[in-house]
């Protein structure tokens, strides 16, 4: 079935230039046409700043045209300026948008889209402004999986979820964050709606105020996800396609795997299902997280897991690779950007706000391991999980040469 659909640009090729923020520079627009491996349907995204700043942000969305979209609830005048306090946690509720004339709106429930009526679609994303410093993170889910919106780009970059972290300044005076030469502006529907627009674009991005939330701990973790190949016919073969999760280990550069499971890819060899089980037991004060991951930082217990899909060159059924700091024949073809990231008990220090868990619940989450801006290595910003997300992984044609972070002490 073929329709139309609005791609993914990336941040980092948004910032650069000029869309989804105010800057200073800007080019005469650009065109994008590429095939997505896992759908019937191409692409067809074509977004591109004017010459001059704009104040708009494109979220990282794949997503079919054709619902009606509602009136804004203050589009009383051009003028009207609506109060309200930009500082707080924020929940991405609604994504508007007109393409090629054609109105389209998608929400954070799972909903079927006119044109395909198999597919449900939904988003996910989050927002955390502070002071002196902003955090985004946020996706566009078909059937709750994340997606290869465009396989020409980086693996990260291609990818339906992402995320963001900048260190800056809040100027609530002109509704917009600054950091550097970059500006995103906002502005308020309500004082508890923040709206980001473009009225060159016609789309708005709607956040209700909301804290965020964990999942309880002791709950079982069930990772029900896919391993997404960006190019099947041109990747190299797998001996023994695998899906894991690496806990980081505190106190050295290793990792422990505690779930994993082989994959056996269909439909052309693009994609490949699993499930990452780790129950909750009882009498256990960490639920699912092996004891030797946890650690305490700045006063917090904390634990976090990369998801990988690997090649088990050996065929063991563990992973071991000197690739990844070890030893071991075994290749890492796919790092997902979407990690599981735990806060367990502790009272956090002065110290904590400075660390790459400072955003984290109590509870575990799905997070963005935001490794793209200040400050290195990376920052984990959690997705919603009143609806979460599948953690899925991008794999790459060849050995993935990204190292695996180490972030516990």
């Amino acid at each position: 079935m073929r329709f139309e659909t609005f791609a993914l640009l990336s941040l980092s090729t948004l910032v650069g230039c000029g869309a989804s923020v105010r800057a200073q520079n800007g080019d005469g627009g650009n065109a994008m046409d590429g095939s997505r491996p896992d759908a019937s349907s191409p692409l067809d995204a074509r977004s591109g700043p004017d010459a001059t700043p704009v104040d708009i942000v494109t979220p990282p969305f794949d997503v079919p045209i054709g619902v009606d979209v509602p009136s804004r609830p203050d589009a009383t005048g051009p003028d009207v300026m609506i109060s309200g306090d930009a500082r707080g946690e924020w929940r991405l509720t609604t994504f508007r948008f007109d393409l090629m004339g054609a109105p389209a709106m998608l929400n954070d429930t799972n909903r079927t889209l006119p044109g395909d009526p198999i597919n449900r679609y939904r988003v996910n994303g989050t927002l955390d402004i502070r002071d002196d410093r902003l955090a985004f993170a946020w996706a566009v889910l078909r059937n709750d999986h994340a997606l290869i919106s465009d396989p020409t780009v980086d693996i990260d970059e291609g990818y339906s979820a992402t995320a963001f972290f900048w260190n800056g300044r809040l100027d609530s005076a002109n509704r917009r964050f600054v950091t550097g030469a970059i500006a995103l502006d906002f502005a308020f529907e309500t004082p508890d709606i923040l709206r980001l627009s473009s009225e060159r674009d016609g789309w708005v991005a709607l956040f209700r105020r909301e804290l965020r939330t964990a999942l309880p701990t002791m709950m079982t973790v069930r990772a029900d996800g896919q391993a997404l190949q960006i190019s099947a016919g041109t990747s190299d073969p797998f001996v023994r396609a695998r899906a894991a999760l690496l806990w980081d280990l505190p106190g050295s550069a290793q990792t422990l795997e505690t779930s994993s499971a082989d994959l056996s890819f269909g439909g052309g060899g693009v994609q490949a299902t699993y499930v990452l089980e780790l129950p909750g037991p009882a009498s256990s004060s960490s639920g699912p997280v092996p004891f030797g991951a946890i650690t305490t930082v700045a006063g917090v217990r904390v634990a976090w897991a990369h998801l990988i899909v690997y090649d088990d060159v050996d065929r063991n059924a563990r992973f071991n690779s000197s690739m990844a700091g070890g030893s071991g024949p075994d290749i890492v073809r796919g790092v997902s950007p979407i990690a599981i990231a735990v806060r367990l008990d502790g009272t956090p220090d002065a110290m904590f706000d400075s660390t790459p868990f400072r955003l984290l619940k109590p509870g575990w989450q799905y997070v963005n391991v935001e490794r793209n801006s200040d400050p290195r290595p990376a920052v984990l910003i959690p997705y919603a999980m009143n609806n979460p997300m599948r953690p899925d992984v991008p794999i790459s044609e060849t050995a993935v040469r990204r190292r695996i972070l180490d972030l516990l002490p």
